[in-house]
């Protein structure tokens, strides 16, 4: 299993280095997706850029074909250019970091972008806007970025983010403090990518770091992790996860077990608030979910990728069998891996092709939803530890 998943991400990373091939998959794509105001190639762009495509490659020694890549996301960049990991400054920042050899390479490029996201500004947000705050654009994002690769000169900007997050990680009298608007009224996020879970896992990976732990953080941790218990209990139906709740935590769709929205995503988030409590009821629930999400049948995952799809859910569940050493998460991410190398196409432009949510399918090219993050979740059924880029997916 393990040797053809190589040669499966062999083949996909060969595609993506061609930069002929590439651009034509990004050509294709931006015309075949149901979603063209989201599905926009942008150089910066960890989700769909070159930046993510860049991380890949730097991850497997492809250097040349990164450093192109790399060029053409640092040329995006400019006065005003927004900070998010996935959709900006902060994904060009782990591209670097993933193409520089561990800093041997790179130092002046990484000691810019360092000046640049250290001018972010964590303390002035608050609910309301969730992309302010979320994984993907926000400030959630920004944490994730600077715990995966720390260095003195964005200390100052982590430890902010930590604190506007612990901030986030409780209630008022209208409920949770991280709420956006629906519908004109006020609701709650309960995704990964951009709600709460979102936070607890930062703030709890940030709790498991001795000198960004306070007291302060372990209460926030400790009110998102009963949260989310809280919610978990109301729920009318085991394995699926609301994506949105109203302040009354009244559930939204439902949704089943994927890392962005659902029940692989949630159950890490509760995991890590787990371990960085010591709390062992929310350590059991985390391994009873991910449990659900183990048992799970594929076909539940139209899509191969990693946000919503195959990829994600066999990322999550690779950390919890490095985690607990137990033999169905091993089992699990056995069959899942042969699940997502059946999804394999080699007559497509890339390799794998994305189902979105309207049933499209893509020849996505890119890390979130597409062939990149494919190949980097098969990557890592060959690693002995957890990788350092996992935390740009707040895993571990």
């Amino acid at each position: 299993m393990v040797h053809q998943a190589c040669a499966v991400v062999d083949d996909v990373a060969a595609r993506l280095a061609d930069e002929q091939r590439l651009g034509d998959a990004v050509a294709l794509a931006m015309a075949q997706t149901s979603h063209p105001e989201v599905n926009v190639w942008r150089p910066m762009s960890l989700a769909f850029g070159d930046s993510g495509v860049a991380l890949l490659l730097g991850v497997l020694g492809h250097d040349v074909a990164g450093h192109r890549l790399l060029a053409g996301a640092v040329g995006g960049i400019a006065a005003g250019s927004p900070l998010g990991l996935f959709d900006g400054v902060h994904g060009v920042r782990a591209a670097a970091w993933a193409l520089s050899k561990d800093g041997a390479r790179y130092t002046g490029l990484l000691s810019k972008l360092d000046r640049f996201v250290a001018t972010g500004d964590a303390g002035t947000v608050a609910g309301g806007v969730a992309s302010a705050y979320d994984l993907i654009g926000g400030i959630t994002g920004w944490g994730a970025g600077l715990l995966a690769h720390r260095t003195a000169e964005t200390g100052d900007a982590l430890a902010g983010v930590v604190r506007a997050v612990g901030r986030l990680l409780s209630e008022d009298d209208e409920g949770p403090r991280a709420w956006m608007v629906v519908d004109e009224r006020r609701a709650v996020d309960t995704g990964v990518a951009h709600g709460i879970p979102g936070l607890l896992a930062f703030a709890s990976l940030a709790l498991s770091t001795p000198d960004l732990a306070t007291p302060e953080l372990r209460d926030a941790v400790a009110w998102g992790s009963r949260w989310l218990l809280r919610l978990g209990k109301s729920l009318p139906q085991k394995g699926f996860w609301p994506q949105i709740v109203s302040m009354e935590l009244e559930p939204g769709p439902m949704v089943g077990p994927k890392w962005c929205y659902g029940t692989a995503g949630v159950a890490r988030a509760l995991w890590l608030a787990g371990k960085a409590l010591d709390d062992q009821e929310v350590l059991a629930e985390a391994v009873r979910m991910a449990l659900e999400v183990a048992g799970a049948d594929p076909a539940e995952l139209p899509s191969p990728g990693l946000c919503h799809g195959l990829a994600g859910t066999l990322l999550v569940l690779r950390h919890f069998a490095w985690d607990t050493g137990r033999a169905e998460f091993d089992v699990a991410v056995r069959d899942l891996s042969a699940a997502l190398l059946d999804r394999y196409d080699p007559d497509s432009p890339m390799g794998f092709r994305d189902v979105e949510n309207s049933g499209a399918e893509v020849d996505n090219p890119g890390l979130l939803s597409g062939a990149a993050g494919i190949a980097l979740a098969l990557h890592a059924l060959d690693l002995g530890e957890r990788p350092w880029w996992s935390r740009l997916f707040l895993l571990g």
